[in-house]
């Protein structure tokens, strides 16, 4: 498996993951217990923006890649 590959498979890994996390938040549901302590699944914000993150800029570098690449077969 080539780096360029390694690169596009993580890619999708973590925008998969963004998404995923996304979803999941909003399926669970909020609430406040008797005790005024909110329960949330707070964790899932910061891991979908740092996979979405992460995923993107895999991502620009796997398209980056593959256009200096184009460009010197045809150069």
């Amino acid at each position: 498996m080539t780096i360029y590959r390694t690169t596009g498979f993580l890619a999708v890994f973590f925008l998969t993951t963004a998404a995923l996390s996304g979803v999941v938040y909003r399926l669970f549901e909020t609430h406040v217990d008797a005790r005024g302590v909110l329960h949330e699944p707070f964790v899932l914000i910061p891991l979908g923006w740092l996979s979405l993150i992460l995923g993107l800029v895999l991502l620009l570098a796997c398209v980056g890649n593959w256009l200096a690449r184009r460009q010197r077969r045809r150069g």
